[in-house]
Protein backbone atom coordinates (compact mmCIF):
# COMPACT_ATOMS: atom_id res chain seq x y z
CA UNK A 1 0.00 0.00 0.00
CA UNK A 2 3.18 2.78 0.70
CA UNK A 3 4.35 1.60 -2.74
CA UNK A 4 1.18 2.14 -4.42
CA UNK A 5 1.16 5.49 -2.38
CA UNK A 6 4.27 6.51 -3.22
CA UNK A 7 3.64 5.75 -7.47
CA UNK A 8 0.38 7.50 -7.18
CA UNK A 9 1.87 10.48 -6.08
CA UNK A 10 5.07 10.26 -8.78
CA UNK A 11 2.17 9.75 -11.41
CA UNK A 12 0.09 12.85 -10.49
CA UNK A 13 3.18 15.13 -10.14
CA UNK A 14 2.94 15.83 -6.67
CA UNK A 15 6.66 15.13 -5.74
CA UNK A 16 7.89 14.94 -9.26
CA UNK A 17 11.76 14.44 -8.28
CA UNK A 18 11.67 11.50 -5.99
CA UNK A 19 12.77 8.16 -6.79
CA UNK A 20 10.54 4.40 -5.49
CA UNK A 21 12.65 1.27 -5.86
CA UNK A 22 12.17 -2.19 -4.48
CA UNK A 23 13.94 -5.09 -4.59
CA UNK A 24 12.01 -8.25 -6.77
CA UNK A 25 14.32 -11.02 -5.67
CA UNK A 26 15.15 -12.54 -3.83
CA UNK A 27 11.56 -13.31 -1.77
CA UNK A 28 11.22 -11.83 1.50
CA UNK A 29 12.17 -14.70 3.97
CA UNK A 30 13.37 -16.44 0.91
CA UNK A 31 15.85 -19.50 1.89
CA UNK A 32 19.05 -19.56 0.35
CA UNK A 33 20.64 -23.21 -0.65
CA UNK A 34 23.38 -21.54 -2.48
CA UNK A 35 26.61 -19.83 -2.48
CA UNK A 36 25.64 -17.22 -4.98
CA UNK A 37 22.04 -15.02 -4.43
CA UNK A 38 21.16 -13.49 -7.60
CA UNK A 39 19.25 -10.15 -6.92
CA UNK A 40 16.93 -7.41 -8.88
CA UNK A 41 15.60 -4.37 -8.29
CA UNK A 42 13.01 -1.61 -10.35
CA UNK A 43 13.29 2.26 -9.98
CA UNK A 44 10.80 4.56 -10.71
CA UNK A 45 11.24 8.46 -11.41
CA UNK A 46 14.94 10.11 -11.14
CA UNK A 47 17.34 7.41 -12.02
CA UNK A 48 20.06 6.79 -9.34
CA UNK A 49 23.56 7.88 -10.12
CA UNK A 50 24.36 3.92 -8.47
CA UNK A 51 23.96 1.85 -6.06
CA UNK A 52 24.98 0.43 -2.89
CA UNK A 53 24.29 -3.18 -0.70
CA UNK A 54 24.52 -3.88 3.01
CA UNK A 55 23.57 -7.17 4.88
CA UNK A 56 22.99 -6.75 8.07
CA UNK A 57 24.32 -2.74 7.69
CA UNK A 58 27.36 -3.65 6.38
CA UNK A 59 28.52 -2.66 3.29
CA UNK A 60 28.97 -5.61 0.46
CA UNK A 61 28.73 -3.81 -2.61
CA UNK A 62 29.10 -0.44 -3.73
CA UNK A 63 28.57 1.56 -7.31
CA UNK A 64 26.58 -0.71 -8.67
CA UNK A 65 25.24 0.81 -12.06
CA UNK A 66 22.57 -2.13 -13.25
CA UNK A 67 19.28 -3.44 -11.74
CA UNK A 68 20.67 -6.68 -10.88
CA UNK A 69 24.01 -7.98 -8.90
CA UNK A 70 24.64 -11.55 -7.75
CA UNK A 71 25.89 -11.56 -4.17
CA UNK A 72 28.50 -14.13 -2.67
CA UNK A 73 27.50 -15.41 0.11
CA UNK A 74 30.77 -17.15 0.51
CA UNK A 75 31.68 -14.89 3.63
CA UNK A 76 28.60 -14.75 5.07
CA UNK A 77 27.35 -16.78 8.51
CA UNK A 78 24.09 -19.46 7.83
CA UNK A 79 21.08 -17.57 9.30
CA UNK A 80 18.78 -14.96 8.92
CA UNK A 81 19.99 -11.88 7.31
CA UNK A 82 18.97 -8.19 6.09
CA UNK A 83 19.96 -7.46 2.69
CA UNK A 84 19.46 -3.48 2.00
CA UNK A 85 20.02 -1.63 -1.14
CA UNK A 86 20.32 2.06 -1.69
CA UNK A 87 19.81 4.03 -4.23
CA UNK A 88 22.74 6.89 -4.39
CA UNK A 89 22.22 10.21 -5.30
CA UNK A 90 18.32 10.74 -5.27
CA UNK A 91 15.63 10.63 -2.51
CA UNK A 92 12.08 10.21 -1.73
CA UNK A 93 9.41 11.53 0.76
CA UNK A 94 7.87 8.75 1.49
CA UNK A 95 8.74 5.88 4.28
CA UNK A 96 8.24 2.12 2.32
CA UNK A 97 7.80 0.68 5.92
CA UNK A 98 5.35 -1.87 5.57
CA UNK A 99 4.79 -2.15 8.99
CA UNK A 100 3.35 1.36 9.11
CA UNK A 101 1.23 3.64 7.09
CA UNK A 102 2.85 5.84 5.47
CA UNK A 103 2.87 10.09 5.01
CA UNK A 104 4.14 11.61 2.98
CA UNK A 105 7.74 13.23 4.47
CA UNK A 106 8.60 17.23 5.05
CA UNK A 107 12.39 15.98 4.73
CA UNK A 108 14.07 14.11 1.86
CA UNK A 109 14.44 10.57 2.64
CA UNK A 110 17.20 8.27 1.71
CA UNK A 111 15.94 5.73 -1.22
CA UNK A 112 16.41 2.34 0.30
CA UNK A 113 14.64 -1.24 0.12
CA UNK A 114 15.65 -3.97 2.62
CA UNK A 115 14.81 -7.70 2.12
CA UNK A 116 14.85 -10.61 4.68
CA UNK A 117 16.28 -14.05 3.84
CA UNK A 118 17.86 -17.01 5.67
CA UNK A 119 21.47 -18.52 4.37
CA UNK A 120 21.50 -22.11 4.57
CA UNK A 121 23.66 -23.82 2.65
CA UNK A 122 23.05 -27.13 1.15
CA UNK A 123 26.07 -29.20 2.79
CA UNK A 124 24.37 -28.08 6.12
CA UNK A 125 20.99 -29.07 5.37
CA UNK A 126 22.08 -32.36 4.33
CA UNK A 127 23.63 -32.66 7.94
CA UNK A 128 21.01 -32.01 9.61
Amino acid sequence: MNLTKALISLYRGEAPHITVMALSSPLGQEVVPTSHLPLSWVTVGTPPRSYSLAVDGNIVAENIHTNKFILNLARITPGPHNLTLTANGVYTYFNLNPKKLTQQSVKPLPVTSTIKFKYAPSSLRQVQ
